[in-house]
């Protein structure tokens, strides 16, 4: 996948990133979903951490992966800093890009 934060501003260049997987915050994590709203990419935890997630009611059900929604793009429509430290995170920025 070519680099850069413009290959990165719309569902479609996104979806490509769905199945990877990468170390960032502290946490293994696999890019499982892109939401097309926002656009917004969404990460699951893969190294067994956990958070509880309610029922319909609020209230605690059971433990579940850890989630996390990066958004793609800042308040001004450019590419939001969360999304360009996990692309570098995974190698997808700077001079080492794959």
């Amino acid at each position: 996948m070519s680099a850069g934060p413009a290959h990165f501003d719309d569902p479609a260049r996104l979806h490509a990133l769905v199945g990877l997987e990468l170390d960032w915050e502290g946490h293994r994590w696999q890019v499982i979903e892109v939401l097309p709203d926002g656009p917004t990419v969404v990460l699951q935890a893969t190294d067994g951490a956990r958070e509880i997630q309610a029922n319909q009611h609020g209230e605690a059900a059971r433990r579940v992966p850890r989630c996390r929604e990066v958004p793609a793009r800042d308040a001004d429509g450019g590419p939001h800093p969360e999304l360009l430290a996990l692309l570098a995170a995974a190698g997808l920025l700077g001079p080492g890009a794959r």
